[in-house]
């Protein structure tokens, strides 16, 4: 583990663009210019970008995932190249998202052997998996400074004691030995304020919303639930780096509903239909909450990320731009 890492005292931006199956049509259309110019007003140090998530299509390409799940599944585009390549020119770090399973992304079962079963070990899933992440991993070599895994759930037909961790950790360091690593079992979303098990780089640090008044994060998914006291947002444990993902406007995608996390429980997030075409959520928080958050996670040698929803031409919500670029640091 690396106690003394590049991510603290950082504050990042994340993004989940997931085009649809098939999705070369909308990579194609990314607005690289203008995605760069947001990042570069919202003043971040580092980027957190989805390679993919459950819609069965990556944003980059992969000779391995092409072998198992047949042609098709990657962009023809190198979207995530070309972004973590602008992003080292200007001295920023990106971090590649992937989750470690692919229990929603249907597409992939059958060719990276996937088993639905209770308490199987997806032996034969990881052993591939760990290739396709292998394959990006040499491709980018230090262009990615870390990976954040989602996913590392207590499911029955895939539990977290059952992922083999130094399998992931060889795969993804394979292009770059530094390449920080984290797993996301929910987090501050269900409870939790350190790692579930020993060997992270940095806590994953996921929480759905944060209390106005402090800036700290609810520990859960609701406004009733309690606030995460400070000594234990700024503690992760022995060599861990302490770090909180937080959505800003959009719940983690843009127009994707709140409600299935949120339920019926008290909301900050705007209900998507009622946005106009070309309409972004607005920010959720003010700038003095977001500065109370960033002062304490950064300012205690951690990190924090605010996710902001894309366009699926990559552009991002100008208010939610303007809100991050004046947090100063």
């Amino acid at each position: 583990m690396k106690q003394l890492s590049w991510l603290s005292g950082k504050r990042g931006l994340m993004v989940h663009y997931l085009p649809e199956f098939p999705g070369n049509e909308q990579v194609d259309s990314f607005d690289l210019a203008g995605f760069l110019d947001d990042f570069d007003r919202s003043a971040s140090d580092y980027l957190i970008f989805t390679l993919g998530q459950n819609r069965g299509f990556y944003c980059a390409p992969n000779e391995v995932i092409d072998r198992y799940a047949g042609p098709g599944r990657c962009s023809r585009r190198d979207l995530f190249g070309e972004i973590a390549a602008a992003l080292a020119k200007r001295g920023k770090r990106m971090i590649a998202y992937l989750p470690c399973e692919i229990r929603g992304n249907t597409a992939l079962h059958v060719g990276f052997g996937w088993n639905s079963a209770d308490g199987t070990d997806q032996r034969r899933f990881q052993e591939r998996w760990s290739e396709a992440i292998r394959y990006w991993s040499l491709r980018y070599g230090e262009l990615i400074s870390g990976w954040w895994f989602d996913g590392c759930y207590d499911w029955n037909c895939f539990h977290h004691d059952l992922l083999d961790y130094p399998l992931y950790r060889q795969a993804v360091q394979a292009g770059n030995p530094g390449a920080l690593l984290t797993f996301n079992d929910g987090c501050y979303c269900i409870g939790h304020t350190r790692p579930f098990r020993d060997g992270f780089d940095y806590f994953a640090g996921e929480a759905v919303l944060l209390d106005p008044a402090t800036g700290r994060p609810f520990l859960g998914p609701f406004t009733n639930a309690p606030v995460c006291p400070e000594e234990e947002c700024v503690n992760a444990g022995t060599g861990v780096t302490p770090h909180l993902l937080v959505s800003t406007d959009a719940f983690w995608g843009h127009l994707n509903s709140a409600a299935a996390v949120l339920g019926d429980g008290p909301s900050l997030f705007r209900d998507p239909a009622l946005l106009r075409p070309g309409e972004m959520e607005l920010p959720l928080y003010s700038r003095e909450t977001l500065s109370r958050t960033q002062a304490l996670y950064c300012g205690s040698g951690g990190a924090v990320t605010f996710n902001a929803g894309i366009f699926p031409g990559g552009r991002l919500g100008p208010r939610t731009v303007e809100l991050l670029s004046g947090l100063g640091r």
